[in-house]
């Protein structure tokens, strides 16, 4: 996702939500990011999240994608 910046919501300043997306329990970060930034093709199968907190906490998450033209 390099080069992509997530999407700010409304005035508040965050990027994104805490929502028990797949019902484990946990909470997940959804964040949404301009999909033209991305630069993926049809031929990426895995997407890569790297990034840092606001406590210089390091974060990476990754997970399949299907590119639709």
């Amino acid at each position: 996702m390099t080069g992509s910046v997530a999407r700010q919501k409304g005035n508040s300043g965050h990027i994104g939500n805490l929502v028990d997306i797949d019902g484990d329990g946990d909470q997940d970060l959804i964040v949404q990011f301009e999909t033209s930034a991305l630069e993926l093709s049809e031929a990426n199968t895995l997407a890569v999240l790297q990034g840092v907190l606001l406590d210089g906490t390091k974060i990476t998450g990754e997970d399949f994608v299907s590119v639709v033209p």
